[in-house]
């Protein structure tokens, strides 16, 4: 029991002895800490600007691809690339040599159909009756005239073929008595074929005779039968449906008359607003189809730029508000811009809501050239906190163990911490609620601790 004792005092004071040297050590160890100041600011009261800031491309204020509305053949290209345009000017034409003939023809067609129309609709008087009635009486008379005729022309054809019929008869009996009496006659054979040949000759011009005779009643006939059924007509006034039907045909003359004129239209393709040709997909004397490429259209008399924000700082943006614009194409300038609208509907990447926010630019330099598409960094300006103790936020520092946010004020010329209590903050500076005062000069410091030599705090006195 008396060992077990004296051995608990030997490691008492052996634990004790090893904690005065630990405690000495850290003692030593802080004292020989360095700071070194890496910058160093003057605490000063101003204006803190909170911001949001997001990036995005430059969007034109409106661009626009024109297609080939009427395929054909490419008559020409008046325009190219980066040529600056007006709404309505021509961009090109096609070949409308063919469409232009359809066109007059459906025009015509539109005119006669009217024409037929005011014919059929006009209404019915008693000297209308009356022309009709002579007109009737006439190709009656022209019935009977032509009735005659194809009798007079039978008689006459008849009367002809009996006659060379009767002519061949004698002009056999000539030949025939003459090769009887042991003759030969060559005049006798050349009356006979003749006689023959003229008998031939008055049959086929008695039928020719008695065609025209009949073609010249068939057509009295049918001026007749036409004059009888405009008498009709007249005498019982337009039929409904004749001029309903008639109504039809000028409607539909006039609706392709419409669709010729908008297809003649379509072959010249014009700029729908004013822009700058950005490109030209199609070349004069070839063929394109329908809903080809043909241009795009850039209207750059107003530049934006598209960003999108996140869904815990878009309730702090409002249309009209300041906003700063940096191009990457030109870093060093600053340009100014205002909210022009927010997107009612968010969107949804990756988990993270935001919203479409579109800002305009005003404002720009002839020497800044604004193009579609570029890479811009743009800060909204949502509020400003007037006369606020401003620090510079490189000099905060955050204490993990500690939980705390603390800086280093130069006092005497060496810094001292000092603990912090903040407030709002933005990228360059930090609202200070207590732990510093205006005129304080705060410093970045570069800690660095000197290592601890054993042997320097001095051993056993040497024998």
């Amino acid at each position: 029991m008396r060992k077990i004792l004296i051995w608990a005092l030997v490691l008492g004071a052996i634990c004790a002895a090893g904690f005065g040297v630990v405690r000495v050590l850290q003692q030593r160890s802080a004292a020989e800490t360095v700071f070194e100041v890496l910058k160093s600011e003057d605490v000063q009261r101003g204006d803190l600007a909170i911001s949001v800031t997001a990036s995005g491309n430059v969007a034109v204020n409106e661009r626009t691809d024109l297609l080939i509305q009427m395929p054909g053949i490419v008559a020409s290209v008046p325009v190219e690339v980066n040529d600056r345009v007006k709404a309505d000017q021509v961009l090109a034409r096609m070949d409308t040599e063919d469409l232009a003939r359809s066109l007059r023809q459906t025009e015509i067609a539109l005119e006669l159909a009217e024409v037929s129309l005011g014919t059929v609709g006009e209404a019915t008087d008693a000297e209308d009756i009356e022309v009709a009635e002579l007109a009737l009486t006439a190709a009656a008379k022209a019935v009977q005239v032509a009735q005659l005729g194809t009798e007079t022309a039978r008689i006459d054809a008849d009367a002809l073929r009996v006659q060379a019929q009767r002519a061949r008869e004698q002009a056999y009996i000539n030949l025939r008595d003459i090769q009887e009496s042991g003759k030969d006659d060559e005049n006798a054979r050349i009356a006979y074929a003749e006689a023959e040949a003229e008998e031939q000759a008055a049959e086929l011009s008695g039928q020719a005779t008695r065609q025209q005779a009949d073609a010249t009643r068939q057509a009295a006939q049918t001026s007749y039968e036409r004059a009888e059924k405009a008498l009709e007509t007249l005498r019982e006034g337009a039929d409904t449906d004749t001029v309903r039907q008639q109504e039809i045909l000028v409607e539909q003359a006039r609706l392709r008359l419409e669709q010729m004129r908008r297809t003649l239209e379509d072959a010249a393709l014009t700029a729908p607003h004013d822009g700058i040709v950005a490109s030209i997909e199609i070349e004069e004397d070839t063929y394109q189809s329908a809903g080809a490429s043909a241009f795009t259209l850039v209207d750059d008399s107003r530049h934006f730029v598209d960003v999108t924000i996140d869904e815990i700082d878009i309730g702090a943006i409002t249309e009209g508000q300041n906003v700063e614009v940096i191009l990457d194409a030109y870093p060093d300038a600053v340009l100014t811009g205002v909210v022009e609208t927010i997107a009612p509907a968010s969107s949804n990447v990756g988990g993270v809501v935001a919203y479409q926010v579109r800002v305009e630019l005003t404002g720009l330099a002839e020497s800044i050239r604004v193009m579609d598409g570029m890479t811009a960094s743009v800060r909204i300006t949502t509020e400003t906190i007037p006369g606020v103790l401003l620090l510079p936020s490189w000099a905060l520092r955050i204490d993990q163990d500690a939980v705390e946010i603390y800086t280093y004020v130069v006092e005497a010329g060496s810094p001292v911490r000092r603990t912090l209590e903040t407030g709002r903050r933005n990228d360059t500076y930090t609202e200070i609620l207590a732990g510093v005062s205006e005129g304080d000069t705060v410093a970045l410091v570069a800690e660095e601790r000197v290592p601890f030599n054993f042997f320097a705090m001095g051993g056993p006195p040497m024998q």
